[in-house]
């Protein structure tokens, strides 16, 4: 075969070739040439025999042509083959999406049990207070009506509002991933039907 002297930048013909996403044996079988020569090719040290630059020149116009980038919409028919690989990435997210609402569940009923036990221990304190106000308690007898009282007031590291806050914001962090989730799931149901 004959070929040119024009020397191709090797690096632009896999680029090229990268562009249109083939690979060496599919871009060797488009330019009729063999994978070898293809290889020689792209590492600069072989020319492109004259009927394969014709092509390549063919494709530079081509890519040159596209003005901007064509986004595909919809599922090629060979997509559903791929079902298991779907599948694959779509059934841990469903599995992290039940764990949230599981989670969220029993956070909520951890928050209503901190809130009722903080409104009796604060209730408890507030009696306490006002026993010791009103029945002027002072003395040896203070001092054991203070130790209730911070005994009582210890029972606040376990439902304090602190820890109602940070409970409420992991809360929120789960419910905006369940909404998230519930997104996908709408999203896919609508684009892909077929696949759920």
């Amino acid at each position: 075969m004959k070929t040119t002297k024009i020397k191709r930048n090797p690096v632009g013909l896999v680029e090229l070739r990268k562009s249109f996403a083939l690979s060496q044996k599919l871009m060797a079988m488009y330019l009729k040439i063999s994978i070898s020569t293809l290889k020689l090719v792209e590492t600069g040290r072989r020319l492109l025999p004259t009927h394969a630059l014709i092509t390549v020149a063919g494709l530079e116009m081509q890519l040159a042509s596209k003005k901007e980038n064509i986004e595909f919409n919809t599922i090629h028919p060979l997509e559903h083959t791929y079902y298991a690989a779907f599948k694959e990435q779509y059934h841990p997210l469903q599995a992290r999406e039940n764990k949230c609402r599981t989670d969220k569940k029993s956070l909520q009923n951890k928050l209503n049990l901190m809130k009722c036990n903080y409104q009796k221990i604060r209730a408890g304190l507030q009696i306490i207070d006002r026993m010791i106000e009103e029945n002027n308690i002072m003395g040896a007898e203070l001092q054991e009506w203070q130790k209730e009282k911070n005994k009582i007031a210890g029972l606040l590291t376990k439902c304090g509002l602190p820890l109602q806050l940070m409970i409420i914001a992991r809360l929120e962090i789960l419910e905006n991933e369940i909404r998230l989730y519930d997104k996908l799931k709408l999203q896919l149901s609508t684009e892909l039907p077929g696949f759920l």
